[in-house]
């Protein structure tokens, strides 16, 4: 499969995956309280604290290992399956601890629930990793939106029953066991070898880097939101939570499915052409130039689409939400940057490299966070400041290119998100910067932001322009 049409897969299913948890987050935002969907996000992040610890890179090892035989890839599996098992224990037994913590004891019951969804994860993690290598982002796209759909449904219609802060941690597992299923149905040649650990020195040699990258990362990411229940309380989490997780469903829906195309394409230039500069630094422009405008404007439009689309309840995240757009537009700035490094086997310098980033994040949002929400949030973009001066000197080192090669990517990428973001810019000043604007007017902005980044695209001579002309042209041939 090409890169083109890898990525058009990867895309629509991102896409999706995003449409669908979005939709799903605001029925069930709709539904429970700050105080609920706070006793989850608190759980949630226990369990990505956990994970971090346990996290070997089993993925991306199938995916860079160019030849692998038999022992390696059954000793991959049968780590995998006991790391998931080590973990599914540790959050039932460790449940009341964090509950006892921030005295809450709804976040047993929670947790409890997301130790089973633990057991199920490490199936359709190797599926996804053979899948991928092999380039079928359709399959794999299946996959993933099978989970989704049905997680998002089980978690609407529990919530709507009367479940409570349960209805996401059940649905999550719900979920999990559909895509375990599908994927056995879709990779389950891959799956099928014989258990055993006499690699385990080999995988581990490569894992342990990975490990500590996975592990100060996820820390790093979820402590924060503990600490803000414990300095705010968990309603301020479930706040915030509103906020970060449009972000983070962007995130590990679309920014997710594109990374993979990105690595595998990353993959093949280095076995083919023995460099892959160019392949990055297209990697750059492109994503720039499409996810940027997305979210300069969602920063725009942010408390109108916070009281739109959750209610007015939740008016106090739209702030919280605008300064994380800022925060992601910096770190989409060096799209893939851990991904480069492992392709490019640099992969010993990710633990430092996550490890100095989280230190300092974390430092910052504690001093914001005992200021309120929106201080917290300022903080992510110094975090994000700092991601990019520590990686940014690596990656470069790694693909062979200069400092310059990668700035300059970013001119008509800021050009082309100004233009999209400017008629929302607009009407907000002429409103007076409401809370809340009517529909046919936020629509009109947003159509006339896409017409300005498409005539923008061509004004500069953007990347992207070629896609368009490639998708129109069809567009064309399929309708004629």
């Amino acid at each position: 499969m090409s890169v083109r049409k890898s990525m058009a897969w990867s895309l629509t299913g991102s896409f999706g995956f995003f449409v669908v948890q979005f939709v799903a987050s605001v029925i069930v935002a709709r539904l429970l309280t700050p105080v609920e969907m706070g006793v989850y996000g608190v759980a949630l992040a226990a369990l990505t604290l956990l994970t971090a610890f346990q996290n070997l890179g089993f993925q991306s090892f199938i995916i860079r290992e160019t030849d692998m035989d038999r022992a390696t890839l059954g000793t991959v599996h049968s780590m995998a399956v006991l790391q998931a098992l080590g973990l599914a224990v540790l959050l039932y037994a460790g449940a009341p601890l964090l509950a006892d913590f921030l005295d809450e004891p709804r976040i047993t019951h929670a947790l409890r629930i997301l130790s089973l969804y633990a057991i199920f994860v490490p199936v359709e993690t190797l599926a996804s990793g053979h899948l991928q290598k092999r380039g079928r982002f359709d399959l794999l796209t299946a996959m993933a939106l099978s989970r989704v759909l049905v997680s998002a449904i089980a978690s609407v219609a529990l919530a709507y029953a009367g479940f409570s802060y349960a209805s996401m941690p059940w649905g999550s597992v719900i979920g999990q066991v559909v895509a375990t299923a599908a994927a056995f149905l879709l990779a389950g040649r891959d799956l099928a070898v014989r258990p055993t650990l006499s690699r385990w020195r080999a995988v581990w040699a490569y894992g342990s880097n990975i490990l500590a990258t996975m592990a100060l990362a996820n820390i790093f990411s979820r402590l924060p939101d503990i600490a803000l229940g414990k300095l705010a309380g968990v309603a301020m989490v479930g706040l915030y939570g509103r906020a970060s997780g449009i972000i983070e469903s962007f995130n590990t829906g679309v920014m997710y499915g594109v990374q993979r195309v990105i690595m595998k394409a990353m993959v093949d230039s280095r076995d083919q052409i023995g460099r892959i500069d160019h392949v990055y630094l297209r990697a750059v422009r492109a994503a720039t130039g499409l996810f940027w405008p997305m979210y300069a404007g969602l920063g725009v439009l942010a408390t109108p689409v916070i009281v739109m689309v959750y209610g007015e309840r939740w008016a106090a995240a739209a702030p919280v939400l605008a300064l994380l757009c800022l925060a992601a537009i910096v770190q989409t700035g060096l799209v893939a940057r851990q991904e480069v490094l492992i392709v490019t086997k640099h992969e010993r310098v990710l633990p430092r490299l996550e490890g100095t980033r989280g230190v300092i994040g974390l430092g910052l949002f504690i001093a914001g966070a005992s200021q309120g929400l929106a201080p917290a949030a300022a903080s992510r973009i110094a975090e994000a400041l700092a991601q990019h001066l520590l990686f940014v000197r690596e990656i470069r080192g790694a693909i062979g290119s200069r400092f310059a090669d990668i700035y300059r990517c970013y001119a008509g990428s800021a050009a082309v998100a100004a233009a999209a973001a400017l008629p929302a810019a607009l009407l907000m000043q002429w409103r007076g910067w409401p809370a809340t604007l009517p529909v046919g007017e936020m629509l009109s902005a947003i159509g006339a932001g896409i017409l300005l980044w498409l005539a923008m695209l061509f004004i500069v001579g953007h990347e992207l322009r070629h896609e368009v002309v490639k998708l129109l042209g069809t567009v064309r041939r399929r309708f004629s």
